[in-house]
């Protein structure tokens, strides 16, 4: 089904050993539960990820390893707290 090939895409695409310019992610509405540590060490210059409507419910400290991030979006997870580390995240500009 066209859901499964998604969901593969997705696999693959944090999977991947380098980053390969990737600036933007977009795996919203995708029953993900927490992000992999590889995760935060293959996409070093992202600027803009979202994972809203996921299943998230904690914010990884390997977020703060993403030193171009201006737009982090995590609405309508399960997430209660946000971290200290995210107010310090300097380019951080929407949440």
């Amino acid at each position: 089904s066209r859901k499964d090939k998604k969901q593969l895409k997705i696999i693959k695409l944090f999977s991947s050993k380098q980053d390969n310019g990737i600036l933007t992610i977009d795996v919203r509405k995708n029953f993900l539960f927490k992000i992999s540590k590889s995760f935060f060490s293959n996409f070093t210059n992202l600027t803009s990820i979202n994972l809203s409507e996921n299943y998230l419910f904690k914010i990884s400290e390997g977020f703060s390893k993403f030193k171009n991030l201006k737009t982090l979006r995590l609405e309508n997870n399960l997430i209660t707290y946000i971290p200290p580390f995210i107010g310090k995240m300097e380019n951080l500009e929407n949440l």
